[in-house]
């Protein structure tokens, strides 16, 4: 029969140069490759078992399905982040009106059609992919109830990514009562609150923070995987956990000998031990202004232990695991990099494929979707604010 037009693709047409080059294509035969199911087991091999990522079909198949579908929605989707990162900042920046009620309140201002807008249309659009992301996930682990490893496959366990918890829901939220405690700014005049402004302080932290995340799935960023394997490493995790309990246990004890509050001296314990602030040490009884000389000569010399152990031992020690960590974590970064854009992949195609297509019908519809929502409601909402704001001015 004839050949589909894809493999005209593979092969350059000859020229009248000299310029041959000897090409071996390989061609995978196996039918509905590009399967939710395949990619989900992927995304879900072990850290030992990442090897499976230098055979050349798995290389291929996310490259495939990734140059060729998904691309474009992660770069449309970075877009939308930015913009909205951009309207938080702009929003939180500006100075404050002259007409507020409180003189003394030099907070952002309360009304901001448009970024409220841009805001509200980003949380719209995250709230309805992940509410996708998460019926569809519901409905494969209906679906495979009679298959015991599919089933297992699709465990509701799996649901809750890391990106999903420690990034989506905490962003979701803030951004929400943000939202929701601006909401009447069109009816009224003044500024921020100090609790709205802390909320939108929040809100731009950590849309900066996901904005940085979602380029290391581009070959620009692809370090920043590494990072993020590092940080969250089970070495890095039983250290910080080792440093965190000696340091309630210096903070208790010197709480119990000086009768202070304890909250109060682990700041001054962060201060000293971390930073090596002058004042902090000076509160510990080691400092050039003799601040506390009352403690006594036992607890001067323990503080000058603790000070040691922390500065010289815990510090340095954390470092090289660390650096030892992240060495190596290089060394299989490219694995790694394509372990990521695997979880990515299920990601993306569960939760923004939401109107059925095939082949180049697909392609188009995904980014579509991802934008189209985003700015009908920029539109509405902008036009909904400026008309509020005219009507009580």
């Amino acid at each position: 029969g004839k050949a589909p037009r894809w493999h005209s693709k593979l092969f350059r047409k000859q020229d009248d140069r000299n310029l041959m080059e000897e090409v071996d294509t390989k061609v995978v035969l196996l039918p509905n490759l590009l399967n939710i199911d395949i990619f989900m087991a992927l995304a879900s091999i072990q850290p030992e078992h990442a090897n499976i990522f230098h055979r050349l079909p798995i290389e291929g198949l996310l490259t495939c399905l990734w140059d060729h579908l998904l691309r474009p929605v992660l770069w449309m989707r970075i877009f939308f982040e930015f913009v909205e990162l951009a309207a938080e900042i702009e929003w939180g920046l500006r100075d404050a009106s002259d007409d507020s009620e409180d003189p003394y309140n030099y907070n952002s201002p309360l009304h901001s059609p448009l970024a409220w807008s841009i805001l509200g249309a980003g949380l719209l659009r995250d709230l309805v992919n992940t509410g996708w992301w998460c019926c569809t996930h519901f409905h494969k682990w209906h679906q495979t109830r009679s298959m015991p490893h599919m089933h297992s496959l699709w465990r509701r366990r799996a649901l809750f990514t890391r990106s999903l918890v420690m990034l989506d829901l905490p962003l979701m939220t803030v951004k929400a009562c943000l939202l929701v405690s601006t909401i009447g700014g069109s009816r009224t005049k003044g500024n921020m609150e100090e609790y709205q402004q802390g909320m939108l302080a929040l809100t731009a932290l950590l849309q900066s923070i996901r904005w940085i995340v979602k380029l290391r799935f581009n070959f620009l960023g692809r370090r920043i995987n590494t990072i993020i394997q590092t940080f969250f490493s089970s070495a890095i995790g039983e250290m910080m956990l080792l440093v965190l309990m000696f340091f309630c246990a210096v903070c208790v004890a010197f709480s119990i000998r000086t009768r202070d509050r304890v909250l109060e001296n682990m700041v001054w314990f962060y201060r000293g031990l971390f930073y090596g602030d002058g004042d902090a040490l000076g509160f510990m009884g080691i400092g050039v202004d003799k601040k506390a000389d009352n403690l006594g000569p036992t607890t001067v010399i323990a503080s000058i232990m603790i000070t040691f152990v922390f500065s010289v031992c815990l510090l340095n020690l954390i470092i090289a695991i660390y650096s030892n960590e992240y060495d190596r974590l290089e060394q299989d970064f490219e694995v790694n990099f394509i372990h990521a854009r695997a979880a990515a992949c299920c990601e993306l195609l569960l939760g923004l494929h939401k109107l059925p297509g095939r082949g180049g019908g697909c392609k188009a519809l995904l980014p579509l979707v991802v934008g189209l929502p985003a700015l009908g409601l920029i539109l509405v909402l902008f036009v909904r604010q400026g008309v509020g704001h005219e009507c009580f001015c």
